[in-house]
């Protein structure tokens, strides 16, 4: 393989005529040449910057990227997400993005209006390195709104993809889902959802990440003989620790060829298969003249373990080392303001009030059902003094979510199963909304811990006994860490086991506590603006009226 610049010029068998004085050569004899690996739906503007991830990403093979940009958009609206896309342009691999349809549809300024505004998004589209309409909720989208319509319809005008959000969608809904003009789902989690997506023509998106790891159902695809030239490999976000420890998408092929699907299926389903949903199979996903220079010498396809790793026409990384100086983006700071409360809080801020002065009233609680699941249960909580008293002897915590610009929107709910036996979590990382959202067994430690929250800039706290016992501090706009990813990495896994040790059984309390507020699936979820019931996204009272 010849390469000049940054694309190839040529293949075959003696290419010796092209080789110049000032000309480099890699030398892979008896190893495999494999497109660079493409991961196309992912979220890399939230906990590691994004030039620290690719510094450990690229020796894993990592050479393009499909992001979503919802924390950005969330934060600072249109301009942060343009000032983002500047960033973009001076990497050592390809960085693509998507507009933000969740922070149209879901999240807003703390006034009543979207975070950003359908013109806005719709002016978005027409930014080259946007690829499409990001991830569409589809119970949102058979509601028809007008302006998610006509972004849909511009988005398909511009030859562009619409990314689709479909969990637990199936039959007819499905297929009116779909015949919106949506593209992709990556919310497949059972082999017959794989199936019945792939057999729709869908490019379906099987995810490997740290939110979910749902690539075991291939082995169940793989052997229904479905044809699987529309499977993409993603990972839907990898966080620190688990991207040291396992990789990126060097990791999902591995585990899909020990699933059963054939080394080459799996690589495709890794590159070129990404690449032609998204309309740059001319630039990425093969190997072949004109295209950009993105390829792995890679040993053994089994282990996927690159050698050497090539991007736009440069080594980049060899033997695991990063051989390249990742630049940060030195603006994204300004564009992403810090979360704020309008006061610091109390324990009275966190009171419940009652229908009654003592006794039991009937309370409307989130059931944690999954790592990012819920459920709604109705329970009987004690009452004193005419306020909603939780029961921590009982699994039963204090929930609250709170607006990060300071204007006063704020819910104070009940969970059940998160299991803190004392003590306090927040985070200033949410689901749809990036606004504060804590737990704790105390109201003195819920306000502590997130009066902490605000005083470091965002990121994660955990407080006993009004002690801030660890901390992991985000100052890019609540969002980012500067920290590289192995310190990351660390302080991570710390939080995560002192919450364990506080007396909570999940497996990941940090991915739970941010899906408190995520409203792609049902049921009960806790937003700034109270209980919201996902299938009929109707606001709905914490206290059930009783007879």
């Amino acid at each position: 393989m010849a390469i000049r610049g940054e694309r190839i010029v040529a293949l075959g068998l003696d290419l010796s005529h092209l080789i110049g004085p000032e000309t480099k050569i890699v030398e892979a004899a008896g190893k495999y040449l494999t497109p660079g690996l493409i991961d196309g739906h992912t979220h890399l503007d939230n906990i590691q910057s994004l030039h620290e991830f690719l510094y450990e990403a690229l020796p894993r093979g990592l050479t393009t990227v499909i992001t979503e940009l919802v924390h950005v958009a969330n934060v600072g609206g249109a301009a942060a997400f343009r000032t983002f896309l500047a960033g973009l342009e001076d990497l050592p691999i390809l960085v693509y993005t998507t507009a933000p349809s969740i922070s149209l549809l879901c999240s807003d300024r703390g006034d009543g209006r979207s975070a950003i505004s359908s013109d806005e998004v719709a002016d978005l589209l027409e930014h080259p390195l946007v690829l499409g309409l990001g991830e569409v909720y589809w119970h949102l989208a058979l509601q028809a709104p007008p302006d998610l319509l006509s972004l849909i319809d511009k988005a398909r005008r511009l030859r562009k993809q619409v990314e689709g959000h479909a969990a637990g969608a199936r039959g007819w809904k499905l297929q009116q889902y779909m015949g919106l003009g949506i593209g992709s789902c990556h919310e497949s989690i059972t082999p017959e959802e794989v199936i019945d997506r792939l057999r729709l023509g869908v490019h379906t998106m099987v995810r490997e990440g740290s939110v979910r790891q749902d690539l075991g159902v291939l082995k169940e695809v793989v052997s229904s003989g479905v044809d699987l030239r529309r499977l993409i490999l993603v990972t839907d976000t990898v966080w620190p620790d688990d991207l040291l420890r396992r990789g990126v998408m060097d990791h999902a092929v591995r585990r899909a060829i020990e699933l059963g699907l054939d080394r080459v299926a799996a690589v495709r389903a890794a590159s070129l298969s990404c690449a032609e949903h998204f309309g740059l199979d001319h630039l990425v996903g093969g190997l072949g003249p004109g295209k950009y220079a993105n390829l792995l010498v890679v040993p053994d396809l089994t282990r996927m373990e690159p050698e050497v790793v090539i991007s736009k026409g440069s080594v980049v990384a060899q033997d695991g080392r990063c051989l390249v100086r990742v630049k940060g983006n030195s603006q994204i700071r300004r564009v992403l303001p810090a979360p704020t409360l309008p006061h610091p809080l109390t324990p009275g801020d966190l009171k419940v009030p009652a229908d009654r002065l003592g006794g039991w009233t009937q309370v409307r609680v989130l059931g944690i059902a999954g790592p990012i699941l819920t459920r709604e249960l109705t329970l009987s909580l004690p009452v004193e003094g005419g306020e909603v008293i939780m029961e921590p002897q009982a699994d039963v915590l204090k929930a609250a979510a709170f607006d990060r610009r300071g204007l006063g929107q704020r819910t104070v709910g009940f969970v059940k199963g998160f299991g803190l036996r004392q003590g306090a979590v927040a985070s200033s990382l949410s689901y749809d909304v990036s606004n504060l959202v804590a737990v704790g067994a105390r109201d003195a430690d819920i306000a502590r811990v997130l009066n902490r929250l605000v005083e470091i800039g965002g990121g994660f706290v955990v407080v006993v006994d009004g002690e801030v016992v660890e901390e992991l501090p985000m100052p890019i706009g609540g969002i980012i860490s500067e920290e590289s990813v192995p310190k990351l990495a660390e302080k991570l896994d710390r939080i995560k086991r002192v919450v364990k040790d506080l007396g909570s059984l999940l497996q990941d309390p940090l991915l739970t506590l941010q899906a408190l507020t995520f409203t792609a699936i049902p049921a009960l979820r806790l937003r700034e603006r109270g209980l919201v019931q996902v299938k009929t996204g109707q606001i709905v009272p914490l206290l059930i009226e009783t007879s």
